[in-house]
């Protein structure tokens, strides 16, 4: 029989009957694998169904608002994290944050004191927005309140008596804290003023403050001859002042945002050259200069240690000058001179060991 004719050929009953067989065990094989497939991925799901149940039991939930404290308001992104820096995140939209942590007992009293000891250590950042003064929430609340307060801030310009804007000068801020019971000006913030003349104090708590431009020289090579008059810039206490006991106390509260602008006068400067005695064995000595009629600080003269003065330039007016030495023993000495639109080169600073002069601080000059 030909091979064409065998493909036309029916296959007799026994081999049909074979291949009914065959087929019927191929599909009860397909089946019984499917069967065994379906029960191993439900009986998977249901161990990481139970392990995430025995997971979430371990844990417990923290969460809480950031708060703007004066308007109540919600802050968004705004950071929220614990001191030790194992938990960070960013508040929502609705100012809401949440941390799961593990619990670290079942008992009632374990377990909220533990909440308080989260609570006590979490903290919130966000620009333009400082911590509260006041401190932290009650931390036993169900659900914790973070409060920030908006930032307060201090800007001006320094402008000289001919109007011209005063570039480069350095401005600086003090604040009035307790040390040791006492009220002090405390110096706190430095800045430079910009192209325009400008300054600025940012992220600023409410308390009290006061500004005060240090020296500047005028050293415009277009205008400074060889052996011409020197010319600079005094310092200055808002709101132009000559004298720091003088200048405006600015009391600023959260969120306010206040301008405070400096005139300044330009005046003739005079060179100092006082001589030093007892000094020649002194490898430095420190130098504080106090204007009498206009107690504050920002003059400076310095120490010259090859020819034993203490040098440098001065305006007109009436000035103490106290220097210090530490090394190798202390010694102090002081003296008092007047600059009347001429050169000084005395009284004579007469160095004495033993007892040291207290040099000048922010809160001789203001109570």
């Amino acid at each position: 029989m030909s091979e064409k004719d065998r493909a036309t050929t029916p296959p007799s009953p026994e081999i049909a009957a074979c291949r009914r067989i065959l087929s019927n065990s191929g599909r009860r094989r397909n089946v019984l694998r499917s069967g065994l497939l379906f029960c191993f991925v439900s009986w998977a799901c249901l161990c990481l169904a139970q392990n995430a149940s025995e997971e979430t039991s371990k844990l417990e939930t923290i969460s809480g608002t950031v708060v703007n404290k004066l308007t109540r308001e919600p802050i968004s992104r705004a950071l929220v994290f614990s001191s030790d820096n194992r938990l960070a995140t960013f508040t929502g939209d609705d100012g809401r944050f949440q941390f799961e942590v593990p619990k670290r007992q079942t008992a009632d009293e374990v377990f909220q004191f533990a909440r308080e000891m989260a609570a006590s250590t979490l903290a919130a950042r966000k620009p333009g927005f400082l911590e509260d003064p006041d401190g932290p929430q009650d931390p036993a609340a169900a659900d914790l309140i973070i409060r920030l307060i908006p930032e307060s801030a201090i800007h001006g310009r320094v402008l000289t008596n001919s109007a011209e804007l005063a570039i480069g000068m350095n401005v600086q801020l003090f604040k009035r804290e307790v040390h040791d019971g006492i009220l002090r000006w405390a110096p706190s913030q430095m800045r430079r003023t910009n192209s325009n003349g400008e300054y600025r104090f940012a992220e600023l708590a409410p308390g009290e403050y006061k500004i005060m431009t240090q020296e500047l020289m005028d050293t415009d090579p277009e205008t400074l001859a060889p052996g011409s008059q020197l010319y600079g810039f005094p310092p200055a206490c808002f709101p132009g002042v000559p004298d720091f006991a003088s200048g405006t106390t600015i009391t600023l509260t959260a969120g306010q945002k206040l301008q405070t602008d400096i005139p300044l006068s330009r005046q003739p400067y005079y060179r100092v050259s006082l001589p030093v005695l007892n000094a020649e064995s002194l490898p430095a000595l420190n130098v504080s200069v106090l204007a009498q009629a206009h107690p504050g600080p920002g003059y400076s003269l310095g120490y010259n240690p090859g020819s034993h003065k203490v040098e440098g330039l001065l305006p007109n007016g009436t000035f103490s000058i106290q220097v210090q030495s530490w090394t190798p023993a202390p010694a102090s000495g002081n003296a008092t001179f007047t600059i009347s639109s001429h050169e000084v080169s005395s009284p004579t600073v007469v160095l004495t060991a033993g007892g040291m002069v207290r040099g000048p601080i922010a809160s001789d000059y203001a109570p």
